[in-house]
C-alpha cells in the first residue's frame, strides 16, 4: 500500500504540534493549564469523540481510563492524514506540472545515489 506523501507530510506537522501542546502540558504548574493543553493538542479528534452520547463517553471513562484520550489521539491523526491527501489531491488538480517536478526531482536523487 503507498502512503500519500500530502497526507503524511500533514500528520508529521500535527504530530509537531501534538508534541508541542504536551511539553507545554508537561512544563505547566497547575491542573487546569495542564488540562487546556492536552485538550488543545487533541483538539482535531475530540470535536467527533465528545459527540458520542454522554452514557458512552461515561462508561469508558469510569470502565477504560486512557480509552478516550488515545481515540481522540488516533481519529486526530485520521482527520490530519484525510486533511492532507484531500489537500494534495485539490493541489494536484489545481496544478498537475507539480506532480511531475516532484517525481523529477526524487528520480533525480535516486540516480545520484548509485
Amino acid at each position: 500500500m503507498k502512503l500519500n506523501r500530502g497526507g503524511l507530510s500533514v500528520v508529521a506537522i500535527y504530530m509537531g504540534y501534538f508534541l508541542f501542546a504536551m511539553a507545554a502540558a508537561y512544563l505547566a504548574h497547575d491542573p487546569k493549564s495542564q488540562n487546556f493543553f492536552v485538550g488543545l493538542g487533541v483538539a482535531p479528534g475530540s470535536f467527533i469523540v465528545l459527540g458520542l452520547s454522554e452514557a458512552t463517553l461515561l462508561w469508558l471513562d469510569v470502565n477504560v481510563p486512557l480509552a478516550l484520550p488515545i481515540t481522540m489521539f488516533l481519529v486526530s491523526v485520521a482527520i490530519a492524514y484525510l486533511t492532507g491527501c484531500a489537500l494534495d489531491r485539490i493541489i494536484a488538480s489545481i496544478l498537475p506540472q507539480l506532480s511531475r517536478l516532484d517525481d523529477r526531482w526524487f528520480d533525480r536523487v535516486r540516480k545520484d545515489d548509485r
